[in-house]
């Protein structure tokens, strides 16, 4: 099958349906370039269908000369895009699948290696002292690359030049440690330095964007490390509290009666609703009645899934009213488990004020709140390894949420939380949906951008009023 192209796929599909198979897959194959009628656009169709959220990164195009043949078969040098997997979304495709340290290297190799190093004899490190000694290597373990290029002919009349990069120091195979860059026919390029300036350019330029200190917004005065914050919308409600309520809901149904967790649900719904009802939490704010789905991760490990965030930190008040009733004194493991949601809710409760600063006498409260949290989830997690069990993983977000309480010091959450910008975006959302029937993407943007201004305008004039019909969430 690796030889056929993607429309003979689909004409093999299309046989195959005729004959009577009604096959999902076979129906999806055969749809493609419009049932064969465009079959140019099968490729094309079978990229949109099968690759989807990968690990490898989406390219960028770059536009640059390269050659081609004209009608008349002459070659000339035209501007085309040319796809390019630059360095950093990379980096950033493979942090977000959980990969990067499989694919790298582990951090703590990744630091032997930086340990090892002559810094005053090498002259690499020597050519930019100010460089590498701006570099706090307590603090951040840079990862070590190997830019590598190479040619290799493809056919009897042409060769291509790979471009990629590896770490230096991963001990994992070139399969999985070699990363494609850019690929380039020698054929499309007649005048080297014009069809590859502007790659190298780009190229150039993300690699710099992997010295987060390059961003381009480090240069706007007085935005520095501490500019950056944390927010609870996606810090807590669609972090750690997904994380913990789930492992206190899973925990309590392991003892309730029912020979599945379906059948256990069954008890623990009616009994989540009443609490609901007892603290008079409206109906919107509520969870829905969960089900298997909304609980286990497909790693395995419970979170909370396909759960509004709003709904998430109103659920905080029920968390403790079921880890109290379900709470046993006897058992360390359950005691941990309260105080874990205890603390959580009382970060919760805090935040919630309104206030801008955090007083003096109120913040101890509020670290030791956020410092509990995490004290207690620790136990429940070594404990859950202890035993075997598939609960209470760590995340990054985690280690985020370490620094939530020193970020508040200075600085309330709400002053900073998303829950606004959500709804703003729902907005946009719809905005940018009604201006794009019939028009080109980069003429959308205007499009919007005319509205929103009008709109404003409206608004300040009093002739518009947004109350009266609120978006969706």
């Amino acid at each position: 099958m690796g030889k056929l192209s993607a429309s003979e796929i689909q004409e093999f599909a299309d046989c195959a349906v005729k004959s009577g198979s009604s096959a999902e897959d076979l129906l999806k194959v055969q749809a493609l370039g419009a049932h064969g009628v465009s079959p140019q656009n099968c490729h094309r169709d079978i990229s949109r269908w099968i690759f989807k959220n990968m690990c490898s990164p989406e390219s960028t195009s770059i536009r640059t000369p390269v050659l081609v043949r004209d009608l008349n078969g002459e070659k000339k040098m035209m501007d085309k895009d040319i796809p390019v997997n630059l360095p950093h979304a990379w980096i950033d495709q493979l942090s977000e699948h959980g990969f990067l340290e499989t694919v790298m290297a582990p951090e703590a190799e990744i630091r032997k290696f930086w340990s090892k190093q002559l810094w005053k004899e090498n002259p690499q490190f020597r050519q930019d002292t100010k460089y590498w000694k701006g570099i706090d290597f307590q603090a951040e373990a840079p990862i070590p690359l190997v830019l590598h290029g190479d040619a290799a002919p493809y056919s009897e009349t042409d060769s291509t030049m790979a471009i990629s990069m590896r770490c230096m120091v991963s001990n994992v195979s070139v399969q999985f440690s070699q990363l494609m860059l850019v690929n380039m026919p020698k054929n499309a390029t007649e005048d080297w330095d014009r069809t590859w300036d502007p790659i190298w350019k780009e190229l150039s330029e993300s690699f710099k964007k992997l010295d987060l200190r390059q961003h381009h917004l480090w240069s706007v005065p007085g935005v520095g490390f501490w500019t950056v914050k944390l927010d609870l919308l996606h810090l807590m409600d669609l972090g750690i509290s997904c994380h913990i309520f789930a492992n206190l809901l899973c925990d309590i149904l392991d003892t309730l009666p029912g020979s599945s967790l379906e059948a256990r649900l069954k008890v623990l719904n009616p009994k989540i609703s009443q609490i609901y009802e007892d603290l008079e939490i409206p109906t919107a704010e509520r969870f829905p009645k969960l089900l298997r789905s909304n609980l286990i991760a497909d790693t395995g490990y419970p979170t909370l899934k396909h759960i509004k965030g709003r709904t998430v930190r109103k659920f905080s008040p029920v968390a403790v009213r079921l880890a109290t009733e379900y709470s046993d004194e006897s058992s360390t493991r359950s005691m941990h488990r309260k105080a874990c949601v205890e603390c959580l809710d009382k970060v919760y409760s805090m935040a919630d004020e309104k206030k801008w600063v955090v007083s003096s006498t109120d913040f101890p409260v509020f670290e030791d709140a956020v410092q509990g949290t995490l004290s207690h989830d620790h136990f429940l997690a070594k404990d859950a390894l202890k035993r075997k069990l598939l609960k209470y993983s760590i995340t990054q977000k985690f280690h985020l949420f370490y620094h939530f309480g020193q970020q508040s010091k200075y600085l309330t959450p709400r002053c900073v939380w998303c829950y606004g910008p959500e709804s703003y975006l729902a907005i946009v959302k719809a905005v940018t949906a009604s201006c794009s029937r019939g028009t080109a993407s980069y003429q959308v943007v205007g499009k919007v951008l005319q509205k929103f201004s009008l709109a404003f305008h409206l608004l300040l004039k009093g002739l518009l009023d947004f109350d009266t019909e609120k978006p969706e969430d």
